[in-house]
């Protein structure tokens, strides 16, 4: 019945995200609570995870003004997400615990030269995506968001444009993870408008050649990612939806 009221409501009948599909391959009515009477999840490491994003997103924005920030303002930034979201979900974080870990993965980050390689593309922070499929003769559309675009390196690989994923996450995103994701292959696909002159979000300002890697960024750590315990015993993860 809950399968039946999803297809009935259309909110998985034809427009799909990555989001939706695993949802509903995990718990139909989890999908159900999300996707139906439109509740929303919180979790103490979803907090986390997308107070991580709005730094990253404050600094791809800032780049695209030709700006530098430093550090402490990205992580600023991600403090200050932090705290919205535990005030409206309700949900308890150690605000200076995750300070203190994202400040050195922060640290880690630029000193790695990995953060001077992100280039993002004009348009393409936080930018949705939209495809329209064929699935067995019937209409189908692909739902997302890109975290952003990016040029590629020097030479050669200058005018490759690629999707950037960020993840807040427990141990390291293996090559093997990102080949065999079903999300990043997803992303593969709806950025390809992104990339695509006169098309998408981007604004048609994407002037070089889609390159199939996504480059995910993990900031890892103990205080990221969603834990392993079962979500009622001491020390599990908290989730609500509202």
């Amino acid at each position: 019945k809950v399968g039946d009221a999803l297809f009935e409501g259309n909110l998985l009948h034809d427009q799909f995200s990555y989001s939706k599909l695993n949802t509903y391959s995990k718990c139909h009515y989890k999908a159900y609570l999300r996707y139906v009477e439109g509740r929303r999840e919180f979790g103490a490491y979803l907090l986390k995870g997308r107070a991580v994003h709005k730094g990253q997103e404050e600094d791809n924005r800032a780049k695209l003004e030709g700006r530098r920030l430093p550090d402490q303002a990205v992580l600023d930034r991600a403090v200050s997400e932090l705290e919205a979201g535990s005030k409206e979900s309700g949900i308890a974080v150690d605000k200076d615990a995750f300070a203190g870990e994202h400040a050195e993965q922060l640290e880690k980050y630029r000193e790695s030269g990995e953060r001077e390689k992100i280039r993002p593309v004009e348009g393409s922070v936080e930018a949705p995506f939209e495809v329209q499929l064929q699935v067995e003769g019937e209409k189908a559309i692909l739902l997302g968001f890109v975290d952003t675009l990016s040029y590629g390196g020097e030479g050669t690989e200058a005018s490759m444009i690629h999707p950037v994923d960020y993840k807040a996450v427990q141990r390291p995103v293996s090559t093997k993870d990102v080949d065999n994701s079903m999300q990043f292959e997803m992303y593969r696909w709806g950025s390809k408008p992104l990339r695509q002159p006169g098309q998408g979000g981007a604004e048609g300002q994407a002037q070089g050649e889609a390159s199939a890697a996504v480059k995910c960024v993990s900031f890892v750590g103990a205080m990221s990612g969603k834990r392993r315990q079962k979500p009622n015993t001491p020390g599990g993860p908290q989730n609500t939806l509202k």
